[in-house]
């Protein structure tokens, strides 16, 4: 049998703009349960249909998980032959289908790229839009791509100085972390839906903890929010300085968590999608 090789993309899932302001807890049960009502719920855009398929729920690894499909349905064009002349001929709602894992306890989400057919972008659009169209109640999403974070963190702890930085995140949702749960509070504070930061000291540099210590919870401000992207709550630019490369930038949504997987069955392809999903909850809990 021929190996396949697809692509895939893990993701937190945060409930972000909620109709009613419901527990996060009870938000996130909800989220679970649209997914799981798939059934007759379908959005009609241009040539396409999208809908959700063969959603089930599964245990592995001692977590909890849902597996299915985001299907896309498309009238595609073709040409044949006839009276010696090619003429267009529509075969209707040809599908393309994206394999996703999500597991309700963490809010993360694995899925397939299908080149051509279903784009990161598409899937990350229609997945939130069909939640929303199955329990109107939950709000919008905002699905963010987590990070490769070991890289990400090895790269700006090798910065001699940290100059500049800019972040725009979401507000957390509720988190045993209290770095992540300062930043929920500062934006929960002001009423805003996201906060979008600077800093600078071109001459001095910024700094990631209050103290010489490797106690979190000594992290100022900065480290807090570089924390805050790894978690999976929005993106950043550090911006800093090393004596071999000189002036250097790093931009967060260039460490994104995307992995490239052989596989030969669909067995043997949610296996690896899981285990993707438990690979990015270990990448979540890495921190500055």
């Amino acid at each position: 049998m021929a190996f396949k090789k697809g692509t895939f993309y893990a993701c937190k899932v945060n409930v972000h703009e909620m109709i009613y302001n419901y527990d996060i807890t009870i938000a996130k049960k909800k989220i679970a349960e649209a997914i799981m009502n798939y059934r007759g719920h379908t959005i009609h855009e241009g040539n396409s249909e999208w809908t959700f398929a063969e959603v089930k729920k599964l245990t592995a690894f001692n977590r909890r998980f849902i597996v299915g499909i985001l299907a896309r349905g498309k009238d595609e064009k073709m040409k044949k032959l006839e009276d010696q002349k090619l003429e267009p001929v529509i075969f209707e709602k040809k599908a393309s289908e994206s394999r996703f894992v999500y597991c309700p306890d963490t809010e993360i989400l694995v899925f397939q790229e299908i080149m051509n057919k279903i784009s990161a972008n598409q899937f990350i659009e229609y997945f939130n839009r069909l939640i929303n169209r199955i329990d109107e109640k939950i709000g919008r999403l905002e699905i963010i791509v987590l990070k490769k974070s070991k890289e990400l963190k090895q790269e700006i702890l090798e910065l001699e100085k940290i100059l500049a930085v800019e972040f725009n995140l979401i507000v957390p949702n509720y988190s045993d972390s209290d770095e992540i749960n300062k930043i929920r509070k500062l934006i929960n504070d002001a009423q805003m839906k996201k906060f979008n930061s600077r800093a600078e000291n071109f001459n001095e540099g910024l700094k990631l903890k209050n103290r010489n210590s490797d106690n979190i919870s000594e992290n100022t401000i900065i480290g807090d929010q570089i924390n805050a992207t790894i978690q999976g709550y929005g993106e950043g630019k550090i911006t800093g300085y090393t004596r071999v490369e000189g002036m250097k930038e790093i931009h967060t949504q260039n460490r994104l968590l995307i992995e490239h997987v052989f596989y030969d069955d669909e067995i043997d392809l949610q296996d690896k999608m899981i285990r993707i999903l438990l690979k990015a909850q270990e990448s979540r809990n890495i921190k500055i």
